[in-house]
């Protein structure tokens, strides 16, 4: 899932993008989760159709559990990269490599979220991320175990169109060609254009079907650069 809404302006040089640890996780979330708070897959994890009425205080709780669990998730198996000084953007990225077991579900507290978000909410939630790995090995085909996947980004609504999306993506994708690997995302038709500029393409649709009216996400991939010939180019622009 994917709320970037940063494409303009470029952030400050001392905010660049990192890789946080562990112990920056709960910070992290809260960032993804204010980011999210009016984002359509984040209200059908709670099953709410209205994306414009704020959230309640208990949802509000609720929402930013979730996004603790899977932004601790992916700090034990993952990558979890964040720019600006109080983590404006968020992003959360799966490598190859990255498959979760019982472990991570216990250590992460994911566990928690089949007893919190009920019987509805559990079929959203798991079963949407059931469906978003069976959707991209059936795009990757037999690369699937090599792609890199950017699970979940955003960008602080007051912090948008001031490049720190922009950072977090790169950062992964950087990761992902210095292994000649390709990426995978999954998103809404509004953040389709802002991954077309780091070269990703739509591939199909996905469709989340629980709700009163489906939400429909686009799956896209990005192929490898060729790293040395992209030096070779931004050496020649600055001639």
């Amino acid at each position: 899932m994917v709320d970037s809404m940063d494409t303009t302006n470029p952030a400050k040089k001392n905010d660049s993008a990192r890789k946080i640890p562990l112990t920056e996780a709960k910070k992290a979330a809260a960032s993804l989760a204010e980011s999210f708070a009016d984002d359509v897959i984040a209200r059908y994890y709670l099953q709410l159709s209205d994306s414009i009425r704020p959230l309640n205080a208990s949802q509000a709780k609720l929402n930013l559990r979730v996004y603790e669990c899977l932004t601790t998730a992916h700090c034990y198996k993952g990558l979890v990269i964040v720019a600006g000084p109080s983590y404006e953007a968020v992003g959360l990225w799966l490598p190859p490599g990255s498959a979760w077991n019982w472990r991570t579900y216990w250590r992460s507290g994911m566990w928690s979220l089949w007893l919190r978000l009920g019987l509805e909410g559990r079929k959203r939630l798991f079963g949407s991320w059931d469906m978003f790995e069976e959707g991209m090995k059936s795009v990757m085909g037999s690369r699937s175990s090599i792609t890199w996947v950017l699970t979940d980004l955003g960008t602080l609504e007051s912090s948008r169109r001031q490049g720190y999306a922009k950072r977090v993506t790169e950062y992964g994708l950087a990761l992902a060609d210095a292994q000649s690997q390709p990426a995978y995302v999954e998103c809404c038709d509004y953040n389709v254009s802002f991954y077309e500029k780091f070269g990703f393409r739509k591939r199909g649709t996905l469709l989340l079907d629980r709700a009163q009216d489906p939400i429909i996400l686009h799956t896209m991939v990005r192929e490898p650069e060729d790293l040395h010939l992209r030096q070779k180019i931004q050496r020649l622009e600055l001639v």
